[in-house]
């Protein structure tokens, strides 16, 4: 069993990271989205090393620093609505059984997740302007950010797939000497 002072320590240098890499959405637009993920993904970590409780406890640590140093609240609030917590969810949803079951639980998560989020950052905080560049789309707007959020919703959670075997097989042998 590993040492508090160690999982300390892991979750500490893990929040640090996460929270640089949301520091930089500020750097440019894409990053509103890109760095929520990535900042996201090193839960897997936490994960692998410790536990899904520390995951979790490091997720709320980043989540509650998020708000004070992202420069971009959208961003901020992606973090803590979806992509924080969700590769930790996901793991925990990977081990049901029916394939259908952990994609149907999977799409109600993120929906779920990122209505919420977006109704908060609209009524809540007044950022009614999030979704003034879709205007350009037409009447459908709405339909088409949804239909193209979910296909990214799938393509994220396949990275995590990639993103887990590369940190498990690869660089956790490799660079921390560990076994599988």
């Amino acid at each position: 069993m590993k040492k508090t002072s160690y999982k300390v320590a892991l979750g500490g240098v893990l929040a640090a990271v996460a929270l640089f890499i949301m520091f930089t959405t500020g750097l440019a637009p894409f990053l509103t989205y890109v760095a929520p993920m990535f900042a996201g993904m090193l839960s897997i970590m936490m994960m692998v090393e410790v536990s899904y409780g520390w995951a979790f406890l490091t997720y709320a640590a980043v989540s509650v620093l998020c708000i004070l140093v992202t420069p971009d609240r959208e961003a901020a609030f992606l973090f803590i609505f979806f992509f924080g917590y969700y590769p930790i969810v996901k793991g925990l949803i990977e081990k049901m059984k029916l394939s259908v079951v952990r994609w149907i639980v999977k799409f109600a998560v993120f929906n779920v997740s990122t209505i919420s989020c977006y109704f908060i950052i609209i009524n809540f905080f007044g950022m009614e302007d999030v979704f003034d560049s879709l205007n350009e789309l037409g009447k459908y707007s709405l339909l088409i950010f949804w239909a193209a959020a979910n296909f990214t919703f799938v393509i994220y959670d396949l990275f995590l797939n990639s993103a887990a075997v590369v940190y498990t097989k690869w660089f956790r042998t490799k660079f921390l000497r560990k076994k599988q």
